[in-house]
C-alpha cells in the first residue's frame, strides 16, 4: 500500500487504514511529507517505512496504550520493521513522562533503523516492555527524557546510533 498525502492523521486516518487493512508480513510505504497527530497501533506483523524521511508528530491521544505516543506495537506486532522515519514533538504534546514515539510492549524480532527522533521533550523516544530481540540500528535521538527506555526486556541490540541530551541516563 502507500500512502501519500499531508494532514491529520486523527482526522484522516489513510496511515491507520493501511496498517489495519493489511495483512500480516504486507508492507506500507508512506511517502508523505509530514502528517499530525499519529496515534497508531500495530498488531500484526508488517514493514512500515518512508523512503522520503515522513515526519510523523505526537498525539494527545492515549487511546491503545494508555500513553501518548505515535506507534504502539502490541505482543501480535512481532517481526515487524520501522524504517526511514523522523519523529518529531515540535507542539510539545507529548508533554507527560509516560509519553513515547515507539513502545514495544510483549513483541519480539522487531527492527527501528535509519530514524531520526528529534525534539523529543518529555517521555521515551523509544520504550521497550517484556520485548525480546529488538535491533536498533542507525537511529538519532535528541532530547528526551530517556532516549532508549528498556523494561523487563531482554537481547536488545543498538548500533550505529548517535544518542544525546536527554535527561535521564541508565
Amino acid at each position: 500500500d502507500n500512502v501519500g498525502e499531508n494532514h491529520n492523521e486523527m482526522n484522516d486516518h489513510s496511515i491507520r487504514n493501511a496498517i489495519q487493512s493489511a495483512s500480516a508480513g504486507d508492507t506500507i510505504i508512506i511517502n508523505g511529507d509530514d502528517y499530525k497527530h499519529c496515534h497508531i497501533e500495530i498488531n500484526k506483523k508488517l514493514t512500515i517505512k518512508s523512503n522520503v524521511g515522513t515526519k510523523l508528530s505526537s498525539c494527545s491521544s492515549t487511546a491503545f496504550s494508555g500513553h501518548q505516543g505515535m506507534f504502539y506495537l502490541t505482543s501480535s506486532a512481532s517481526g515487524t520493521v520501522i524504517e526511514g522515519f523522523n519523529f518529531n514533538n515540535d507542539d510539545g504534546v507529548l508533554y507527560d513522562s509516560e509519553g513515547y514515539a515507539i513502545l514495544i510492549n510483549g513483541a519480539s524480532n522487531v527492527i527501528i533503523r535509519n530514524c531520526t527522533f528529534s525534539n523529543s521533550g518529555y517521555g521515551d523516544a523509544i520504550r521497550l516492555i517484556n520485548a525480546k530481540n529488538i535491533q536498533i540500528n542507525n537511529v538519532t535521538i535528541d532530547n528526551a527524557i530517556h532516549g532508549i527506555n528498556i523494561i523487563d526486556s531482554a537481547k536488545t541490540t543498538i548500533t550505529g546510533s548517535y544518542i544525546s541530551n536527554n535527561k535521564v541516563s541508565g
